[in-house]
């Protein structure tokens, strides 16, 4: 029998300083055979889901342990998820108050004020630590998204600034989210793709080697207070050179996706509508996610202390901040109770969508770890015990889905975010006030 032999699409012909590709012919490997070099097996994903206003013990706590629980009126919207998702009780915050709260929620670090200085120190963010790792192939390592501007001045001796945000990429950078959907489209799928862009981000790097070499000098005349100022912006410049270094010289990818989206530009602005505006900057979250263009990335759908009008609910309206303060009133309650469940079915909007693309071996879901949630539990008195938490999604078979963990009263959030990282294979003794794994995970 006449033994059959095929060669790679990607053959060339060598030969005299020149290369030549070879044309398509059909002994060439099929794509779906080719580039072996390419993993079989997508990268797992990382997604934070944030509520900054807590969720009532009414409303939000369900029924029974492991995998017989029962979900609740707010968590009722993911009951097509219940097998992909893990509840999570008796998980304590750090902070005490909402903007302290918010910056501890992925850092377990409540911020403190570095003498001397109006800069706060808490901790990277466990988001941060991951994209360390998950973002070497990928132009946008963190994408951090939110639904409301980050806040000006102070509030109870913080600046308000530190609550609009939940992630730190050093202990006293916390990275202010895009609130724009087409700018954060731009950053994603044009500002950095083509040949203009390598161009821009050429010239942008000459600058930055200018720049380097000045801040050098200022280094020898700085104080220590001014160094550490410095240091910050060292940390600026080389998130945007690793970027610059992305356009210029994308890497080498080890996963490319099965199905590719229609990508359409949002328009300029921020949407009026607040639904509309959420809808979009799901929209950026999943693509991203589905281009490989970025493996972390975070939606805060408010800043600490928000100011969101509820008017886009037919029947509320206050404030959300104003509705968390329910002072126990039933009334009060069900309202609260009532824009936490729209909140819940938002987000299962999105987890759909995740669930809905097809990455050959399962879902994007089934390959992510989604964080949903709030930094405190009641809003009334800004409790910080026993957080409103949620994971979405098998993490690639790193969890063990599809079960309410009760943990031990009084487990810290530091535990929690210590355990994702080492599901993530990220080495780390401790994080933020962790006090070991939570084994049940998986």
């Amino acid at each position: 029998m006449r033994k059959s032999w095929r060669i790679d699409r990607r053959t060339f012909l060598r030969g005299i300083g020149s290369t030549l590709a070879l044309p398509a012919l059909d002994i060439m490997e099929s794509e779906a055979v080719a580039a072996p070099a390419v993993s079989a097996t997508p990268p797992t994903r990382y997604v934070t889901i944030f509520q900054p206003n807590g969720f009532h013990h009414s409303g939000w706590d369900v029924n029974g342990v492991g995998k017989d629980f029962q979900l609740s009126q707010i968590l009722k919207p993911l009951q097509p998820f219940k097998k992909d998702m893990i509840v999570l009780s008796n998980i304590d915050n750090p902070g005490n108050g909402h903007i302290p709260n918010t910056a501890a929620f992925l850092t377990a670090a409540p911020p403190k004020r570095l003498p001397g200085s109006n800069s706060y120190r808490a901790g990277i963010s466990v988001d941060y630590l991951l994209a360390q790792q998950l973002g070497e192939e990928t132009l946008i390592p963190n994408l951090n998204l939110a639904l409301e501007p980050a806040g000006q001045g102070f509030d109870g001796g913080y600046p308000r600034s530190v609550g609009s945000t939940i992630s730190w990429s050093s202990e006293t950078t916390p990275v202010i989210p895009e609130v724009s959907p087409q700018v954060a489209f731009d950053n994603l799928f044009r500002r950095h793709v083509g040949p203009e862009a390598k161009a821009r981000a050429e010239k942008q790097k000459s600058v930055l080697d200018y720049v380097r070499g000045e801040i050098e000098n200022l280094n020898r005349k700085a104080s220590a207070m001014d160094r550490q100022r410095l240091e910050q912006y060292y940390d600026s410049i080389r998130d945007v050179e690793v970027k610059l270094e992305k356009t210029i010289n994308p890497p080498e990818k080890s996963w490319n996706p099965k199905t590719h989206p229609e990508l359409v530009r949002p328009p300029a602005g921020i949407p009026n509508d607040y639904p509309e505006h959420m809808r979009l900057m799901f929209e950026m979250l999943a693509l991203a996610l589905w281009t490989d263009t970025t493996r972390v990335g975070s939606l805060m759908f408010g800043i600490s202390q928000t100011t969101l009008s509820l008017n886009f609910i037919p029947g509320m309206n206050g404030s959300h901040h104003g509705v968390s303060h329910h002072r126990n009133v039933q009334k009060n309650l069900e309202q609260y109770n009532r824009l936490n469940t729209w909140f819940t079915t938002e987000f299962a909007k999105f987890v759909s969508k995740l669930d809905s693309i097809d990455e050959g071996v399962g879902s994007l879901l089934d390959h992510s770890v989604v964080l949903f949630g709030s930094c405190m539990k009641d809003g009334n008195l800004h409790v910080p015990k026993d957080l409103p938490l949620v994971l979405l999604g098998k993490g690639s078979g790193k969890l063990k889905s599809g079960q309410h963990i009760r943990c031990k009263p009084g487990t810290p959030l530091g535990s929690l975010h210590l355990t994702l990282l080492d599901k993530f294979g990220v080495e780390a003794e401790s994080f933020g006030n962790s006090k070991g794994l939570i084994s049940e995970l998986g």
